[in-house]
């Protein structure tokens, strides 16, 4: 009678959080094709897992089993904890889930600042740090994280989201020096603009609304920039030590 398979002979495995939709959602259909085995991590598998289990059905052939959806919120310690004790094999990570809020600086809120790095940073570095001690362990492992351009380049409304991505890529590149040495990889991937459904799950904060509404909420007037004006911040960066990918 020939023996069960282990989890050497298996397929690599790779966790994705933040699957429910966008880009998470066609990363795990792109690695189901590649003949990866995938762990998809979502918040809600009871009201978001339909749809991804569907769409995998409609790959071609992949392995009985090469998905399993399971409940992980990248906000929660414990949540986080059980799902890498839940996965016998991990070879690769990919840093997905995110939220994309809008706001000037001036009027983001203390507490939204908080959630905001709360899931972009804190919830990756979570997920890096429960990976890594799989990863020191066998040897190997790969870290994906999914940044934005919003990691390199800021525009107005945007800084407290692009704030999060400079923090997230910082965390990165120190994490690929780190883990190196321990046959460890860490990508960092920076995308543009993606027409994804995190636009919809982001309520519109009361700082872009008219004038009009602008009083009934009970906020200031918005004061204009002065004509002429640009970039306040001197970024000066000169050699090696400056340089970005």
């Amino acid at each position: 009678m020939p023996e069960a398979p282990t989890a050497a002979d298996r397929p690599a495995t790779a966790l994705v959080t933040g699957t429910s939709s966008g880009i998470g959602f066609a990363t795990v259909l792109r690695l189901l094709e590649d003949g990866l085995h995938v762990v998809a991590g979502m918040r809600n598998p009871q009201r978001d897992g339909a749809g991804l289990l569907a769409a995998s059905r409609t790959i071609g052939s992949i392995d009985e089993g090469a998905l399993r959806i399971v409940a992980l919120d990248v906000d929660d310690d414990a949540s986080v904890a059980a799902a890498f004790d839940g996965i016998e094999r991990i070879d690769a990570l990919v840093n997905n889930a995110g939220t994309s809020p809008v706001g000037s600086v001036e009027e983001f809120g203390i507490d939204r600042w908080k959630a905001l790095f709360e899931t972009n940073l804190f919830g990756a570095v979570r997920c890096m740090q429960a990976a890594m001690a799989r990863f020191r362990t066998q040897g190997h492992g790969t870290v994906v994280n999914i940044s934005s351009i919003a990691g390199r380049v800021v525009v107005p409304m945007f800084g407290p989201y692009s704030a999060s991505k400079y923090a997230l890529e910082a965390a990165s590149e120190a994490l690929a020096m780190e883990a190196r040495p321990f046959g460890v990889r860490v990508v960092l991937i920076e995308p543009g603009a993606v027409r994804t459904p995190i636009q919809q799950k982001t309520t519109p904060p009361p700082h872009l609304a008219l004038p009009g509404e602008r009083q009934e909420l009970g906020l200031r007037p918005r004061l204009r920039p002065r004509p002429g004006l640009g970039p306040v911040v001197d970024r000066r960066r000169g050699g090696a030590a400056g340089a970005r990918r």
